[in-house]
């Protein structure tokens, strides 16, 4: 099911925006794939116009041959310096956090204003945003480790975790915007 919607997402992606690409690592599985039974025949069909659009396949004696070479897998190389100052950073961001999370307020310094203060229940959201923040940092340096070939989880993960900070400190805002707002009127 998961291999099916990944399919349909990889073709929308193809033949509708125009933008992107298809890899030929794709094109490879997806064709190893035809006259397996694992796809029908309508996806068989929309599988070999896909590929030939993209030129991947050409038809020699009545058969279809994948013309493309697949380029060597290259693992992603993290320079010490950067990966040394993302662990560094994550670090310090989890200390302040828990700091803060131990104090019970936690104060973000602005850079034309006094900056925000967090107390109260606001104080789990910002430490649960610093934390995820800390996570996104520390999956690019677990890339570099990781020397399979998988830097699109290690993007996802990091876009997510990234995606789950941003949003966790702008509740957080909202809420403590609120808390101040129904003390004040």
């Amino acid at each position: 099911m998961f291999s099916k919607l990944h399919f349909y997402w990889q073709q929308r992606k193809v033949l509708y925006s125009g933008k992107e690409d298809i890899t030929p690592a794709l094109g490879q599985k997806l064709f190893a794939k035809l006259n397996t039974g694992y796809y029908s025949a309508d996806e068989e069909a929309l599988i070999l116009r896909l590929l030939i659009k993209k030129s991947f396949l050409n038809k020699r004696h009545g058969q279809y041959e994948f013309s493309k070479k697949v380029p060597a897998y290259v693992a992603n190389e993290i320079p010490r310096q950067m990966r040394n100052l993302w662990t560094g950073l994550a670090t310090l961001i989890i200390l302040y956090a828990s700091h803060g999370l131990i104090n019970g307020e936690i104060y973000i310094p602005g850079k034309r204003s006094d900056g925000i203060t967090f107390s109260g229940a606001t104080v789990v959201l910002v430490f649960a945003a610093c934390f995820c923040l800390a996570l996104a940092l520390l999956v690019t340096v677990i890339d570099h480790y990781d020397k399979r070939d998988n830097e699109y989880l290690y993007n996802i993960a990091e876009k997510l975790l990234w995606a789950m900070s941003c949003g966790l400190f702008t509740w957080a805002c909202v809420w403590d915007w609120a808390q101040h707002a129904t003390l004040l009127g």
